[in-house]
């Protein structure tokens, strides 16, 4: 009797759990992406959903491979039939070896001589206080592990941080020292990063006060109609000269017209293969003969990546920041080999790896390098590269140990 009611709670468990993410998909997140239903709770639920159907997915992902990279309702049924078959068995593993323990535990008091009058207690032994121990015991380790993997998927994705570096700029104007640059990039707003997090991102910017805003790339993930509010939250950005943007490879995987069209209107420069000036009085302007030159390339997985358009005949003296999305733009043979001078390139992409665990280090990071280029100011062949860990998610919906980031950086003469 009691095996079947193990069994009982068993599939009931395992079919919520199975069946979670299918009323997510189909009831509530037309909820989070109608007007005015984006929130940050919603986007817990869907980070939390995503990491429930992952084991049924990837199965259904080796037999029925989904077309473009998106996952259809009938692929979803499936994993959700995968999904309770593994969530069935992982509780009946874990269920009756517990209660197996139990049992055994038993069975030896009762085959036990009585205990000898205990003297620091002054009585007999309590087995009660025993099983009591125990189950405290069980349920602690329970809550443990239950608040380690809730940790990366719920509470750190949305804990913005601000890094501050110092980058040494060679022939940096003695007026431009001290200038601030806040980067900005890998917003990915999508169904893990509701648009609350991203404006949650623009105040935190605004509250730096910078010069200016660097932003480079990867406004949402997948979904045409989030480009045009994404962009409209970075018109809320308050820099005091201007903002300066490049394109990142889920921008093109989306739909790179619709995201251009959509930073035209917002009134922000894409300066991929181009450039903007920070003349020595502070102003940004299209052309210059002394300053700083800020360049931008195109995405190194879906565009030209020209520095020579970006710094075509600017003064050899004439220091220069690129923005490039991809930081393996660093080991290009036009910079490594100094055709193009770079001073510092400023990168997101990488996220930082999104994990981070203690004596392993970065364990899967989007670069050719590995994790050379997954965060930080680093040297790169070149030059200086200063890489972001972003604000978003990609991937996975979980960070640990690399929270989301906004970077500050002030510039100073080398």
């Amino acid at each position: 009797m009691k095996d079947r009611i193990i069994l009982l709670w068993a599939a009931a468990l395992a079919s919520g759990l199975a069946i979670f993410p299918v009323v997510q998909r189909l009831l509530l997140l037309p909820i989070y992406f109608s007007d005015g239903g984006e929130s940050h709770l919603l986007a817990l639920v869907n980070r939390l959903n995503s990491m429930l159907v992952l084991p049924g997915k990837v199965l259904v992902y080796r037999v029925w491979p989904p077309p473009e990279h998106y996952f259809t309702t009938p692929q979803l049924l499936l994993a959700a039939v995968f999904n309770f078959a593994i969530y069935f068995l992982l509780i009946i593993l874990l269920w009756g070896g517990l209660i197996q323990r139990r049992r055994q535990a038993s069975r030896r008091l009762a085959a036990a001589p009585p205990k000898a009058v205990n003297a620091e207690h002054g009585g007999l032994e309590n087995p009660g206080r025993r099983a009591f121990m125990a189950t405290a015991a069980t349920s602690a380790f329970g809550l443990t592990v239950f608040a380690s993997g809730a940790y990366p998927v719920l509470f750190e994705p949305g804990w913005l941080t601000v890094r501050r570096v110092r980058v040494p700029i060679k022939g940096l104007p003695p007026s431009l020292a001290g200038i601030t640059i806040a980067q900005l990039t890998d917003f990915h707003h999508d169904e893990w990063i509701s648009l609350h997090h991203v404006r949650d991102a623009v105040q935190l910017a605004n509250s730096l006060r910078p010069d200016l805003i660097a932003l480079t790339g990867d406004y949402v993930t997948s979904n045409p109609a989030l480009i045009k509010p994404a962009v409209a939250e970075l018109t809320r950005l308050s820099p005091r000269l201007g903002t300066v943007a490049v394109l990142g490879n889920h921008d093109w995987w989306s739909d790179v017209k619709e995201t251009r069209r959509r930073f035209a209107d917002a009134n922000i420069p894409l300066i991929d293969n181009g450039r903007r000036f920070l003349t020595a009085d502070r102003k940004l302007v299209d052309s210059a003969d002394v300053g700083l030159c800020i360049g931008g390339v195109g995405d190194l997985w879906e565009d030209e990546v020209s520095p020579e358009k970006a710094f075509d005949k600017i003064p050899d003296e004439m220091p220069r920041i690129l923005l490039s999305h991809n930081p393996d733009v660093a080991e290009d043979h036009r910079i490594v080999r100094e055709f193009t001078r770079v001073d510092l390139m400023v990168c997101g992409h990488t996220h930082g790896g999104q994990v981070r665990l203690p004596g392993f280090g970065t364990p899967i990071v989007p670069s050719a390098y590995g994790p050379k280029y997954a965060q930080g100011l680093v040297k790169g062949p070149g030059c200086a590269v200063q890489i972001s860990a972003g604000i978003g998610l990609a991937m996975l919906p979980v960070r640990l140990n690399v929270r989301p980031e906004i970077v500050l950086m002030s510039l100073e003469s080398a």
